[in-house]
């Protein structure tokens, strides 16, 4: 997906409309457009869908103002024309494909949430728009949801339980070495060295002459294994 972010503050209590890059949709690049409607939301302009279902823009439209009554504002559909405040609103519409003289000349630009596209397959009623529409719901509207939805990794937890263990082994290794350092005076020095080695995974730079020097060293590098 190509990235490039640009958003157009909508007037009352629509969330910026931002245009995040775009998708490869039936051998076609469409823009992947979000909000409106809510945040993240993604929607589709009748521009959008004029192209993917190979019609006029004005005719999309056409079918909407003809059949005004069953949309509802927005909740099927916004009126960019009526709503952008700004030139960056203006910018973001040429940004979505619209030249300067069609925005000009539209008495209207609709934005469509994906209840909206729903009703307007429902008034066209093709086979054809149908099939569209039900490829667009899979490949555009929820991809999003379907990454939301992925369980997070599991990596990292793994990683640290994996950690935990092999520090319990080395903890575990040191006070063997320990007792057998308790039990062979003449191995003291070398037991010792070794558990030191073994659970800070350096060579100790200073003499180690008791256990409660190794116990101190442990307590230091793994805290929460006394606690």
């Amino acid at each position: 997906m190509k990235q490039q972010m640009s958003s157009a503050l909508t007037q009352g209590d629509h969330t910026p409309v931002v245009l995040q890059g775009t998708q490869e949709f039936m051998n076609k690049e469409i823009p992947v457009i979000v909000g409106g409607f809510g945040e993240d939301q993604k929607v589709v302009t009748d521009k959008m869908v004029a192209e993917i279902h190979n019609v006029e823009a004005f005719r999309i439209r056409e079918l909407i103002n003809n059949n005004i009554k069953r949309f509802k504002k927005d909740i099927d559909i916004i009126d960019l024309k009526a709503t952008i405040v700004d030139n960056e609103g203006l910018t973001l519409l040429k940004q979505l494909g619209y030249t300067s003289q069609q925005i000009k000349v539209a008495k209207n630009i609709y934005l469509l949430s994906e209840r909206g596209y729903a009703k307007l397959i429902k008034i066209m009623d093709t086979d054809l728009a149908w099939e569209i529409h039900d490829k667009l719901i899979d490949e555009y509207f929820k991809l999003r949801e379907a990454v939301k939805q992925q369980p997070k990794p599991q990596v990292d937890i793994k990683s640290k339980e994996i950690e935990a263990r092999l520090i319990n082994a080395k903890v575990r290794q040191a006070n063997t070495l320990l007792k057998i350092a308790s039990t062979c005076p003449a191995l003291k020095d070398d037991c010792y060295h070794l558990a030191i080695e073994l659970l800070s995974g350096k060579k100790p730079v200073v003499e180690v002459r008791t256990s409660e020097e190794i116990e101190k060293i442990s307590r230091e590098l793994f805290p929460y294994l006394y606690k």
